[in-house]
């Protein structure tokens, strides 16, 4: 009988002990988590404040906030449970949201980076809705309800949109001079050619423990992102949040197997290349994480 089990698709924050004093963890500009201080875009702080934690994101080379948000949790990722707050870099308010157990609830304010207001959106039970979006000038985009707005400043490397209709979000995009436009929501998500529990019984299959891992005790959750592009092939894979080296390369080495048997997600009857992160649980048998 195998001593191990690889579970997929599941992905859950759990808490940890941790004393009054910050933990500091450090990412690159696609918040992949780093060691080298001295390469990191982003740095995090994490204290205990009640029952839960109060997460801080930074700036790495100006060393200031970036995000503040009450968190019941933070491995792999901050579970939100309260208010959280993005700025930018000059210091301005970026967005304020209220969150229960990782979900937004009631308002989101978002402003532009010399204060003037932006939007407010509210997440529904049928997706965001926007009650109303301004342009830097304080133009109304909504008149009719509908609009193509931007929702990154001037200038970024990889513009973001939102496509509303009746004031509703029908579909996030992302463009990039260097790729073709991707999308994040869409009318028609990217899927598995046998649906995800047929990728769950694809990876349970393909998957082999590795075996230092296995030795060492190592287990954990390696998050792997890739496009699935308009012709439902995966592409640009990378680890966002890995184990060990071993289980990452596993991890990748699947996925890559697997790269051909997507469907691509379609948006006003066409398809278009789509974001998908796939979370890969690495269980020993009897064992608790280490």
């Amino acid at each position: 009988m195998k001593q191990f089990f690889v579970l997929v698709l599941a992905a859950a924050a759990s808490h940890a002990s941790f004393s009054q004093e910050k933990t500091v963890r450090y990412f690159d500009k696609k918040w992949g988590e780093i060691a080298a201080q001295d390469q990191a875009t982003y740095y995090r702080t994490v204290e205990e404040k009640g029952n839960g934690f109060i997460v801080r994101d930074y700036f790495a080379d100006i060393k200031k906030v970036q995000m503040v948000a009450e968190c019941s949790g933070y491995i792999p990722s901050p579970v939100y449970n309260g208010k959280k707050t993005l700025y930018y870099k000059n210091g301005n308010v970026q967005s304020t949201s209220q969150w229960v157990d990782n979900k937004p609830t009631g308002p989101t304010l978002t402003f532009y980076d010399n204060g003037n207001p932006k939007g407010e959106s509210e997440f529904t039970e049928d997706g965001e809705r926007y009650k109303f979006f301004l342009s830097k000038d304080g133009t109304d985009q909504l008149r009719n309800g509908s609009a193509i707005v931007p929702t990154t400043e001037e200038g970024a490397t990889v513009a973001s949109f939102h496509e509303i209709d009746n004031y509703k979000v029908i579909a996030q995009f992302f463009v990039d001079q260097q790729q073709d436009t991707i999308y994040g929501l869409s009318e028609k998500q990217a899927d598995y050619k046998t649906g995800l529990s047929g990728l769950a019984k694809d990876l349970q299959h393909n998957i082999r423990y590795p075996a230092q891992a296995r030795r060492s005790g190592i287990q954990g959750t390696v998050f792997v992102a890739f496009t699935v592009n308009k012709r439902g092939r995966a592409t640009n894979i990378y680890v966002v949040k890995g184990v060990s080296a071993e289980c990452d390369d596993e991890s990748l080495r699947v996925v890559e197997l697997l790269a051909g048997n997507w469907i691509p997600a379609t948006h006003h009857g066409k398809p278009v290349a789509t974001r998908f992160v796939l979370p890969v649980k690495y269980k020993l048998a009897g064992r608790t994480k280490k």
